[in-house]
């Protein structure tokens, strides 16, 4: 599925996976900013996964505190728990791979902690990866740019994941249904402690803020794609009880609602 979006701030386009490629992606996202002024600064909520960075044109600023920090041309950002703020310089375009962390951890053997880490490529991938990955800087279209990232992917698929790949699977295959965490556990044959501990190698968070995590992504997601939808809707989408207990997770984030955050920054369809 595809999506675009524009105002006169931004413009993004949101591309869906396609074929096996959806063992690793959850979507593709290209972003250029087209402000005026000379930067642009939103708030970045958390997300469930980690994210493959490629600023292809312009330059691209974390704000930590008092620090401005240039980002690389090409990074990855681990699992994401607290809200961040970028700057951008006008014109610059960043075209971002949402991928899912736990089974790109057990492609790569890696049970590290990524929390909110940023890595250089080499930090993580071969360099026969790296030089895949870097194709990307010679495309110029929206298609050209996932086709140099999925010819990447395809090596690292080919390796041989840890033993707890088909385990991942079927955890990955249960969150996508309402359930709780003791029947998660049930549901993979072990104890919800012994899950939590697993699951915190792969995920980085426990079961319980990864559930928060994917309801909150999917209710923003539902309401940035969807032209006529409410903030009522997007909470049913995410799988809220109800439109209170979505505001009150997104506010414990970004501490404001998601009505004035989306009109903050202009993410609202005509």
């Amino acid at each position: 599925m595809s999506f675009e979006f524009a105002n006169d701030s931004f413009a993004y386009h949101i591309e869906d996976p396609e074929g096996e490629e959806r063992d690793l992606v959850a979507f593709y996202y290209d972003l250029n900013y087209t402000h005026p002024t000379t930067f642009r600064t939103p708030n970045v909520l958390p997300f469930p996964g980690c994210e493959l960075c490629f600023c292809l044109k312009g330059k691209f600023f974390l704000l930590q505190g008092r620090q401005r920090l240039q980002m690389p041309a090409v990074w990855l950002t681990g699992q994401s728990t607290v809200a961040k703020v970028y700057e951008a310089e006008p014109n610059t375009n960043i075209f971002i791979v949402r991928l899912k962390q736990h089974v790109l951890k057990s492609y790569l053997q890696n049970r590290n902690e990524w929390k909110n880490t940023i890595f250089q490529l080499d930090d993580l991938f071969h360099p026969n990866i790296v030089k895949l990955l870097m194709a990307t800087f010679l495309t110029d279209t929206f298609p050209e740019k996932m086709k140099a990232v999925v010819e990447a992917l395809k090596t690292i698929r080919s390796y041989k994941p840890d033993d707890n790949y088909e385990w991942l699977q079927n955890v990955e295959q249960s969150l996508k249904t309402d359930i709780s965490i003791q029947q998660l556990a049930q549901q993979v044959y072990i104890s919800p402690r012994q899950l939590e501990r697993k699951f915190k190698e792969y995920f980085d968070v426990t079961p319980a803020e990864y559930i928060r995590l994917q309801k909150l992504s999917d209710a923003v997601d539902h309401y940035a794609r969807n032209a006529d939808t409410t903030i009522t809707d997007a909470s049913f989408a995410g799988g809220f009880a109800d439109q209170a207990h979505f505001i009150k997770i997104f506010k414990s984030f970004s501490n404001q609602s998601p009505l004035k955050f989306f009109r903050q920054h202009n993410v609202k369809k005509k």
